[in-house]
């Protein structure tokens, strides 16, 4: 219940459920810089990170207060050195793991991304959250992202983040038909638009009739569904 807390205007929860977990944790990180005080926003976990500041004021407002974590980093002129005390401050709350000063200050998005896992599971701090929450960092494959590349390549819309998150309500296949065999999909039996009451069936009517399509093209689909398609 606590996930609310990151949604964006106009959003439901069934919007963020499609976020990969690295979207949601760029998210909860600028949710509480927000929170903070701070103008700082960050868009990934390379560049952005590199001066320690964004980490600082994130510590600093998911500790509890019992453990003196403070924005002092802040007050170093070096970045090795800042990101060093920024780390310090990290083990105050037992989070000093995956990344060590150079990791942060080279940006290593992959350690990065680990690092800011660990506080999310550890101290989310977002009223409601369950206390056993936990955020399973997917590191996509070399042909996970070929294919979400190629997809991206043929002009899909909305972009492809997560081959198995951004496909559930079968319109992206739809597109990929489009272009690979023009003509082939019957747009008038495909559900662009949900309702919110019946969303669900609507996008697995959709998978649906994209396994239709595919055996049509000779596709094998041996023990595929469309529901299959919709659960990701």
């Amino acid at each position: 219940p606590g996930l609310i807390h990151l949604l964006e205007e106009g959003e439901s929860l069934e919007d963020l459920q499609k976020l990969t977990p690295e979207q949601i944790l760029l998210r909860w990180v600028n949710y509480h810089l927000r929170n903070a005080g701070s103008n700082l926003r960050i868009k990934n976990f390379s560049e952005d990170i590199k001066d320690s500041e964004a980490y600082t004021y994130l510590l600093h407002q998911i500790a509890p207060k019992e453990k003196g974590v403070d924005l002092s980093p802040l007050g170093i002129s070096g970045r090795n050195q800042r990101a060093e005390a920024m780390l310090q401050e990290a083990n105050k709350i037992g989070c000093r793991s995956f990344v060590g000063p150079v990791d942060v200050v080279e940006g290593n998005s992959k350690l990065n991304l680990a690092f800011v896992a660990n506080l999310f599971n550890n101290y989310p701090a977002l009223e409601g959250v369950d206390a056993n929450l936990e955020l399973d960092i997917h590191e996509e494959t070399r042909e996970e992202k070929t294919y979400r590349n190629w997809m991206n390549s043929m002009g899909v819309s909305p972009y492809v983040h997560n081959i198995y998150n951004d496909m559930t309500d079968g319109l992206i296949i739809f597109q990929l038909f489009d272009v690979c065999r023009p003509g082939v999909v019957d747009w008038n039996k495909v559900h662009r638009k949900f309702n919110k009451l019946k969303a669900n069936f609507e996008k697995i009517e959709n998978c649906n009739y994209s396994c239709q399509l595919a055996n049509k093209l000779d596709f094998s689909l041996v023990g595929v569904a469309g529901k299959d398609i919709h659960d990701g």
